[in-house]
């Protein structure tokens, strides 16, 4: 016949859900710090300016097409160059400067419109985008590392979309005898055009073109200026250009800094580390994020965010402070809140229990025994002065100290066998106690039986103490897995004498406890 299989000890389940309630604890501390290191809005005038020294590129995330994209309305004498990778010009301007007589190539071809600094002439130039292909549209904006940068320039490449320049000049005085002129220079062949010559031109997919603005040097000063600016979109507040994203790609390719288009509230629920690889498809269908100016010097380019962004710097989150983040995320902070109320309920009261039962059991080293019903008042009379004499934790009686829902058996086996001693008070009918016609200590599952049991089985230092002139039992008179109980010394408590008598057992009992203190030590 197969042996049945033992029942699984209660211990196991309790551990069980402890170690359940341990990791939810644990998954929420992980929770925490996680949410803490996410990017949340924050107000991007506040953010770190996007700048980018040469060798680094400005990246700007478009949702749609920006008519412009970029506009320079230029002073008089500032001439804006302008060199094509590839490009080629627009079908307008090709009939226009055939019908002139000229024939310039159809096809994409490297092109330059090249102007004289102080010619007089102010440049009024606009680059716009087309709807981008699929997804986001990358704009780049950077200088190349050379030595000679006395006049900066910027250079500007689009992916997934092409790019429209419009240009002319206009002569500051209209009427002069001598009207300003650009060279246009395309497949080996040059040609000089009038300024004012409305020029467009198309930039495919991934080709870039570079910009520099020349000034002719004031007077007195022998260099020119060295720093220009240009408008972003067609002008400011709602005619910013609106992007989906911005930021700086360092030297090594990777993005040293990313503002996102945010909402007003609510995390980047993917973290920092995928923001940082360039990902700004989470933010508002409309765009919060706008750019009106962008700024060319000699150490590089730079521009200035307005509206609501998360914002990334080297794979960490720039967030607004503490308090703020509370504020603007009543919502998630009640959320977590409640979570955490509910593991401090269901995790922190059951754990905290299973401490100061821990303690409890750990502190006590001296088990008092007794049978309820024969001697429960001696029991606690004894218990309460060895607690005077030797300290209230140093007492166990299960009068006081069995919480309601405890397991009563197995609680006091744990109990006994952290104790060091063992009083066990014996009144007139404590050995001849009855239930159901049977006498209690025959039966092994009898408390007081088992008590003693355990203590034997632990090798505790056992008293007998006999109360109210109960006699010594006899060994035969007792079940043999108790008889060890006799080789024991008794003594006997009288209420006459009950504190000289508690003072004598616990006299006895001291080295057994103080030699605990010893062994911990």
């Amino acid at each position: 016949m197969a042996q049945d299989a033992a029942a699984p000890s209660p211990w196991a389940g309790r551990y069980l859900v402890r170690a359940v309630w341990g990791v939810l604890v644990v998954g929420a501390l992980i929770g925490h710090v996680w949410l803490a290191r996410l990017p949340f809005p924050l107000d991007a005038t506040t953010a770190p300016p996007l700048q980018a020294a040469p060798g680094e590129r400005l990246l700007l995330l478009l949702p749609g097409p920006a008519e412009p994209l970029i506009r320079y309305r230029g002073e008089a004498g500032a001439t804006v160059n302008v060199r094509f990778e590839r490009a080629r010009l627009s079908l307008a301007t090709l009939a226009l400067l055939r019908s002139a007589g000229l024939d310039p190539p159809s096809e994409d071809t490297p092109l330059e419109w090249l102007g004289d600094a102080g010619d007089g002439a102010r440049t009024f130039l606009s680059v716009s985008t087309l709807a981008p292909g699929a997804g986001l549209a990358r704009i780049e904006l950077f200088q190349l590392p050379e030595a000679d940068r006395r006049l900066p320039y910027f250079e500007l490449r689009a992916r997934g979309t092409a790019l429209q320049l419009a240009m002319a000049a206009a002569d500051a005085d209209p009427f002069a005898a001598q009207a300003s002129t650009r060279r246009l220079t395309a497949a080996g062949q040059s040609w000089t055009l009038p300024a004012a010559l409305p020029l467009d031109i198309q930039v495919a997919d991934g080709h870039s073109l570079r910009m520099q603005v020349a000034i002719a040097a004031a007077s007195g000063e022998d260099e020119p200026a060295g720093r220009f600016g240009f408008g972003f979109g067609a002008g400011e507040g709602r005619e910013a250009l609106m992007v989906r994203g911005a930021g700086v790609i360092a030297a090594d390719g990777s993005l040293r800094l990313l503002a996102c288009s945010a909402p007003p509230r609510g995390p980047y629920w993917r973290g920092a580390a995928t923001m940082t690889a360039g990902d700004c498809d989470r933010g508002p269908a409309t765009p919060a994020l706008s750019l009106t100016r962008l700024a060319v010097t000699p150490d590089g380019l730079a521009t200035a965010l307005a509206g609501r962004a998360w914002v990334v710097r080297d794979q960490t989150a720039i967030n607004p402070p503490l308090g703020t983040r509370l504020r603007n995320e009543a919502p998630l902070v009640a959320a977590v809140a409640g979570a955490d109320l509910v593991l401090a309920l269901g995790a922190g009261l059951p754990l905290y229990r299973a401490l100061r039962r821990r303690q409890a059991a750990r502190k006590a080293e001296i088990f008092i025994s007794y049978r309820r019903d024969d001697s429960i008042a001696d029991a606690t009379l004894i218990a309460k002065g060895l607690a005077e004499q030797l300290g209230r934790d140093r007492v166990f009686i299960d009068l006081e100290d069995i919480r309601p829902g405890d397991r009563f058996l197995q609680r006091i086996t744990d109990i006994i066998a952290g104790c060091r001693a063992m009083v066990v008070v014996i009144g007139p009918g404590w050995l001849d106690a009855r239930r159901d016609n049977q006498r209690r200590l025959d039966d092994p599952k009898d408390v007081v039986r088992h008590e003693i049991v355990q203590a034997i089985t632990h090798r505790l230092e056992i008293v007998p103490v006999l109360v109210r002139d109960a006699p010594l039992p006899r060994a035969d008179a007792l079940p043999a897995d108790i008889a060890g109980l006799l080789e024991h010394s008794a003594l006997q408590i009288s209420m006459t004498r009950l504190q000289e008598d508690v003072a004598r057992l616990a006299a006895a009992l001291r080295p057994t406890v103080d030699g605990a203190e010893g062994d911990e030590v």
